[in-house]
Formats: C-alpha cells, sequence, structure tokens
C-alpha cells in the first residue's frame, strides 16, 4: 500500500532508523561485555590455578629436601655428599621462587596466614637440617641422628602440614573460582536482558507515539511478539505479510530478535565450554600426578628387596667370611645405586615438567641383568624356602645376549615378574632366557596358586587385583604391558606345569 502522508513516512524512517542504531548499539555493548566477561574468567581461573600449582610444587620440594637431608646423612661417600647437597641447594632455590611468586599473587587472607606459617615452619625447619648436616660433618652421626628423630621430625611434621593445608585451600579456592565463574556468568546474561527488554519497551513506545493510527493493528502484533521475546522467549517472530515500510520494520525486529537468540546460545556455549575444559584439566593433572605416583612408589620398591634380604643375611649370620661380605656388600651397594638413579631420574622429570615415561636407549647384556635381578631375589627366596632356577640359551660366543633398549625399563619388567613369581609361589619359581627364530622370550613361571583365566587380560589393568590377590599397589603388571607394548612385543599369561601362573613375554628381533 503506497504511503501519501509525509509525515508517516518521516516518522516511519526514524522509528527503523532508531531500530538499526540501538541493534548496533546493543551489538557493540554485548561484544564488549562478551569480551571482558571471557578476559575475567580466564584471569580467576588461571590465578587460581598457578596458586594451587605452587603449592603443590613447595609440598613436593620439601618432602624432596627432606629425603636429601637424611641422604646426606645415611652416606659416607663424599661424591654422593656433595650431589646430595647440591641437590638440596637446588631444591632450595626453587623453592623459595614458587614462595616468592605465591606471596605476590596471594591476596586473601586465609592464605596469607597460612603462608607465614609455612614460611616460618620452613625457615626453622631448613635451620635444623643445616645444623644436622654440620653434626654430620664433624662424624657426629650419633648426634645428627638424635637430633633428626627429635627436633628434626617434630619441626618437620609440622610444616608439611601446613604445607597439605596449604593445598587443600587453594584446591578449595579453585573451586571457589569456578564457581564465582558461573556468578559472574549468571550476572552478565541478567544484564544483557535487563538490556535487551528496556531497548524492546524503547521501540514499542517509539512505534506508538509516533505512527498514525492506520498502523495501529499492526503494532499490535509488534506488541504482542515484543513482550513475548521480553518474557525470555527468543523464538517469538513478528508474522505478517506486508511489504511497504511496516512490513520492512517487522523484518529488522525478527533479525534483531535472532541475534539475540544467537548471542544467546553462544553466551551458554561458552559457559558450557568453560566449565568442561575446568574439568578435563584438573582431572587429567589428578589422574597423571596419581598415575606418576603410583609408578614411582612402585619402581622404588624394587631396589629395596635386595638391601632388605642381604642386610638380613648378614644380621642373622653370626661369621662370614670376606668374600660373602664383600658380595652381600655389593649387591647392597648396587641396589643403592639403582634407587638413586630412579630418584635422579625421577628428579629430572619433574624438572622437565615429564609425567610420562621416558625411554632411554643403550645396548647391554640382558642375560647378566636378569641373572642380577634374580640375585637380588635370592635371600628373600631363601626365607620363604623358594627354589630359583635360571636357565640362559641362544648366547653369543662370549656368553652374552646384546639388547637395545633401556636397561632400567627392561630390568623394572624383569623384578616385577620375578618379584610376584617369588610372593606367590610354594616351592619353586622358574625363568628362561631364550633367543627363538630371532624373537627374545622371557618365560616366568612359579607353583603357585596361578590366576584364573578369566583374569588373565584384566591384571593387566591399571590398580586391578584379581580376588585372592596378595597385597600389592596394583601398578606392577600395568608397567610390565606398557614396557612391553613400547618395544611391540607380546605377552602371554597361561598355567605352567606346576598348575602355577607363567608369563611370557617375547620383544621383537628388531630391538636386539
Amino acid at each position: 500500500m503506497p504511503l501519501s502522508n509525509t509525515r508517516i513516512i518521516v516518522r516511519i524512517g526514524l522509528v527503523v532508523g532508531t531500530v538499526f542504531l540501538l541493534m548496533l548499539l546493543l551489538m557493540l555493548v554485548e561484544l564488549k561485555a562478551l569480551s571482558n566477561f571471557r578476559h575475567h574468567l580466564d584471569g580467576i581461573v588461571l590465578k587460581s590455578t598457578e596458586k594451587l600449582v605452587l603449592a603443590q610444587d613447595l609440598r613436593f620440594l620439601a618432602r624432596n629436601s627432606a629425603v636429601v637431608v637424611r641422604n646426606v646423612l645415611l652416606t659416607k661417600d663424599t661424591g654422593t655428599i656433595r650431589s646430595e647437597l647440591d641437590r638440596l641447594a637446588s631444591d632450595e632455590r626453587k623453592y623459595q621462587e614458587c614462595l616468592d611468586r605465591l606471596e605476590a599473587l596471594e591476596t586473601e587472607a586465609g592464605g596469607k596466614e597460612l603462608l607465614a606459617a609455612v614460611k616460618a615452619g620452613g625457615a626453622a625447619t631448613r635451620d635444623l637440617w643445616r645444623k644436622v648436616i654440620d653434626l654430620g660433618h664433624a662424624d657426629e652421626q650419633g648426634k645428627a641422628v638424635a637430633m633428626l628423630l627429635e627436633s628434626v621430625r617434630s619441626q618437620q611434621r609440622g610444616w608439611l602440614d601446613n604445607l597439605a593445608v596449604m593445598v587443600g585451600f587453594h584446591k578449595d579456592a579453585v573451586a571457589a573460582a569456578a564457581e564465582k565463574a558461573r556468578r559472574e556468568y549468571d550476572r552478565t546474561r541478567a544484564i544483557l536482558l535487563v538490556a535487551n527488554l528496556l531497548l524492546l519497551l524503547l521501540i514499542s513506545g517509539v512505534l506508538v507515539v509516533s505512527l498514525a493510527s492506520g498502523i495501529v493493528g499492526p503494532l499490535k502484533e509488534f506488541t504482542r511478539a515484543i513482550d513475548s521475546v521480553a518474557g525470555g522467549d527468543l523464538k517469538a517472530r513478528v508474522a505478517f505479510g506486508r511489504r511497504d515500510e511496516i512490513g520492512t520494520l517487522g523484518t529488522h525486529i525478527n533479525r534483531m530478535v535472532e541475534q539475540l537468540q544467537a548471542s544467546e546460545n553462544e553466551l551458554e556455549q561458552y559457559r558450557s565450554h568453560l566449565e568442561e575444559l575446568i574439568e578435563e584439566r584438573t582431572g587429567a593433572l589428578n589422574d597423571q600426578r596419581k598415575r606418576f605416583t603410583s609408578m614411582l612408589i612402585h619402581d622404588l620398591k624394587g631396589p629395596l628387596v635386595p638391601i632388605i634380604g642381604f642386610s638380613r643375611k648378614m644380621a642373622a649370620q653370626k661369621e662370614l667370611d670376606r668374600d660373602k661380605v664383600v658380595e652381600y656388600a655389593r649387591a647392597i651397594h648396587d641396589a643403592a645405586m639403582k634407587l638413586a638413579a630412579t630418584i635422579d631420574h625421577v628428579s629430572a622429570d619433574l624438572r622437565c615438567d615429564r609425567l610420562q615415561p621416558n625411554f632411554d636407549s643403550g645396548v647391554f647384556d640382558i642375560v647378566g641383568l636378569v641373572d642380577s635381578v634374580v640375585k637380588s631375589f635370592r635371600p628373600k627366596a631363601e626365607i620363604e624356602q623358594i627354589e630359583l632356577a635360571m636357565e640362559s640359551r641362544g648366547k653369543d660366543a662370549d656368553g652374552a645376549m646384546p639388547f637395545t633398549g633401556d636397561c632400567a625399563k627392561i630390568q623394572t619388567l624383569i623384578e616385577n615378574l620375578v618379584g610376584n613369581a617369588v610372593k606367590y609361589a610354594r616351592s619353586r619359581v622358574g625363568i628362561l632366557l631364550n633367543r627363538e627364530g630371532g624373537e627374545l622370550v622371557l618365560v616366568v613361571e612359579d607353583d603357585g596358586m596361578g590366576i584364573e583365566e578369566q583374569y588373565r587380560q584384566q591384571i593387566f589393568d591399571e590398580y586391578f587385583q584379581a580376588p585372592h590377590s596378595k597385597e600389592g599397589s596394583g601398578v606392577g603388571l600395568y608397567s610390565v604391558k606398557k614396557i612391553v607394548d613400547h618395544y611391540q612385543g607380546e605377552i602371554i599369561v597361561d598355567t605352567a606345569a606346576g598348575g602355577g601362573a607363567r608369563f611370557t613375554v617375547r620383544l621383537p628381533a628388531a630391538r636386539s
């Protein structure tokens, strides 16, 4: 319908122009609000997470330093003492850096109070550590041990407890930050809805005042749709078939509502994505640290078996000839060096932020490696009255069997299999090392209760323990499977001739 009234045309033009300007202003305001909202949430979450990581690092460095002080006191080797003191100095520098960074970030009164307690406890404990180390250097081991067991232990326990409380405090702070982010989201959404409502009410008022009575009918449709949107129904649209300026205005109103709906959807998606990222990152870190800790504890237990076994034999036998003393001392020394190497390797991984297994590569004699592992378990086997039998086939002219890989990882594999066999055997454990058609084959079997067929795949799952299993961590066979998979080999579980369990490991020829 053509319009002849110039005043109505002008009014409609003004209304349409106003709608466009308000829509543009709304879009700019919403874009700015969303940008500020995103940066604000990122700042809250990142700052809280950084403080939590710093608190966890402080607790780890404190525990590691306590172990280093004990090692300095217990060892007699000058080179080892020097190395341990260098490690202690490095840990102290890192501890102070983390402490300074956390102090700069901390703004909450509770966090500052905990930080002050941690600083005081750390300073007091480190003073006692220095006195213990000085006594050790002065060959007053008795006084040093007494101080370590009395004064240092109580002071150190209080310090570590404060660190644990601070880690829990910052974990709660991360959760509170996430909750604050959700509240900020709700507040921002409310502001945007109120702004949209005010804009729509303004458009309605302008239409009622500006347009003549001849266009009041279409305005009722506008009012109905606008009221629906103001009530939260962003699916509402203006429905009419006119092609004049009023129709154009209705089209723009529909487009405005669509943009509002798109903005609402985008805001909701961003909130959901942010929550998923927080949960995913926190869960991944916790799982990774839990797995790393479990594997570390399990790897540290391995070298303790020969140390405990041979030291018991030395203590149990009143008279030993020099050859036996040297043999037992060498075995204890080798196990202690493996324990130290494991700790150094883990420390290097932590310094490089590596929580995943790192495989080295080198050529070594696997026959000698298996033989050394078997010897380390003999004291425990003798106590349990278990016969340990080892056989090797396919050796070269020098009586060796070269293999290229990570010696420490292969040793862990062998220790886990032999250790499990000794734990479950009744009277005998057999180990066979062979080279078959280019493959390296290791067979470890016992005459224990065996493994039921339904559990022979599940035993390689992390933390799984079959019914009637003896006490353990549930990560030994998981570690074995990971090592075998790394070398693209296979491990088979079946029943031994004596009714116990038999583990067969096959590694490809490309690795030997």
